[in-house]
């Protein structure tokens, strides 16, 4: 174990502990939980992991967990005594879900330890708190409570330290201030993530908000700008109504315009993921203008310089056609097709592969995807053959190109609503985009 790097490839540890794990006859070494070390803990975690069946009460797992942690207590103890170590503590928390927490007494002990020793502690590093959250979740029988503990947290211990606002305008606080400030945003953040949030978490976080979130806005660092903008998305989704969205709908759109690159990737996730979830005409307050300028503003990151930006804007809009929420526009599925051919994108491994699995799927959702696909075959292969000598859509083979989008429109790439609802409409829809292909 000496020689793996847990600490830099943690979760990967895991994994390949737990394949490993997973064979006859593979056994947990020896751990003594007094002497832990972050390879230790990531391999009794992967044992757990595959080894766990919680039906049998005595799986190999629950019984290594027992062996390790008799009681809450005992586990509570161990936990606190690596809190310095970052590592071993974030995994000690993964192990938390293969123990029984059947005992009041000790569920109220592991999370008074979550509350007041983790969670609290701005000198601890935010890495755990996700970890932490869930542990929080597990122990307890009312989220309700949960939430309301949280809160308490984030209002009471963190953002009511001295200095707390001198962080959030920029001024010279001191390092406990700006660590607290940081800690609040984290948190609430994870808070807004708790399972089956509604209207009372609602109500719980506006105070959050207006003392910990909205007073960060502006401040310097780009990083706390970002925890901003996924707070308030955060928040806007839990709002079944859609209300909350379409108040900071503008806020988002300020912030992909203005901001810097980080925040501007930020604010289109919420746009995009805003959209999906309510809609673009939920979102545009009645106003027709306000729906273009929110398509005009994403859509200006296509051709954008930054490539993790560009990257950003196609992935949301393929999210947004393959789910039919933006209205049948064909110019941008061609955008997006020149992207995917477009030398300049060679290298974004992560844009390419997104666009190599949207464009069959797209056309395999429906008979209708494949007459928009019919609509921009001409239009795009005019686009390259047109394209100005020196720039980077004139060496794009048109060939291929049509040939790719003849290919999508063929009736074996379907899935089964439109093999057996659209077959003949599709196979017509092939059948010219073929036509067209050895015509241009």
């Amino acid at each position: 174990r000496s020689g793996l790097d847990v600490e830099t490839y943690e979760e990967v540890s895991v994994m390949a502990f737990k394949a490993v794990f997973a064979g006859k006859g593979v056994e947990l070494p020896g751990i003594d939980v007094n002497e832990l070390t972050p390879e230790a803990v990531v391999v009794m975690r992967a044992f757990c992991a595959a080894k766990w069946d919680k039906k049998d009460v005595e799986c190999p797992a629950r019984v290594a967990v027992e062996a390790a942690f008799p009681s809450a207590h005992s586990y509570v103890e161990v936990v606190r005594y690596y809190l310095d170590e970052t590592t071993v503590v974030r995994n000690l928390l993964g192990l938390a879900k293969y123990m029984d927490f059947s005992d009041e007494a000790g569920r109220s002990e592991i999370s008074s330890l979550i509350r007041l020793e983790i969670l609290a502690n701005s000198k601890l590093e935010d890495i755990l708190v996700p970890a932490a959250f869930e542990v929080l979740r597990m122990v307890s029988i009312d989220l309700a409570d949960a939430r309301r503990s949280a809160t308490d947290i984030i209002l009471n211990d963190l953002a009511m330290q001295d200095e707390f606002a001198e962080a959030c305008t920029g001024a010279t606080p001191n390092e406990e201030a700006i660590m607290a400030h940081a800690r609040a945003l984290v948190l609430s953040e994870e808070l807004l993530k708790f399972p089956k949030a509604g209207s009372d978490l609602m109500i719980l976080m506006r105070p959050v908000l207006q003392k910990v979130v909205f007073p960060a806005m502006g401040h310097p660092d780009e990083v706390v700008r970002s925890f901003v903008i996924r707070c308030i998305a955060l928040y806007c989704q839990i709002d079944f109504s859609g209300a909350e969205a379409s108040t900071y709908i503008k806020l988002f759109i300020h912030a992909i315009r203005k901001d810097a690159p980080s925040v501007q990737q930020e604010a289109m996730k919420a746009v995009f993921d805003l959209i999906l979830t309510f809609s673009l005409s939920k979102l545009r307050e009645d106003d027709e203008n306000n729906e273009r300028e929110i398509l005009k503003v994403l859509g200006e990151h296509l051709a954008g310089n930054n490539a993790e930006t560009q990257t950003v804007a196609v992935e949301g809009f393929a999210k947004l056609l393959f789910c039919n929420r933006l209205p049948r526009e064909p110019g941008l599925l061609s955008r997006l097709l020149l992207l995917f051919f477009n030398p300049m994108t060679e290298d974004d491994s992560r844009l390419r592969q997104c666009l190599a699995i949207f464009f069959p799927a797209f056309a395999a959702a429906s008979a209708s995807h494949k007459l928009i696909i019919e609509k921009i075959f001409l239009p795009t292969v005019r686009t390259i053959a047109e394209a100005p000598r020196g720039t980077a859509l004139h060496s794009v083979n048109s060939f291929m190109v049509g040939q790719f989008m003849v290919q999508l429109t063929e009736t074996s790439i379907a899935n089964e609503s439109q093999k057996d609802d659209s077959l003949g409409q599709a196979s017509e829809i092939h059948e010219r985009s073929d036509f067209l292909f050895y015509m241009k």
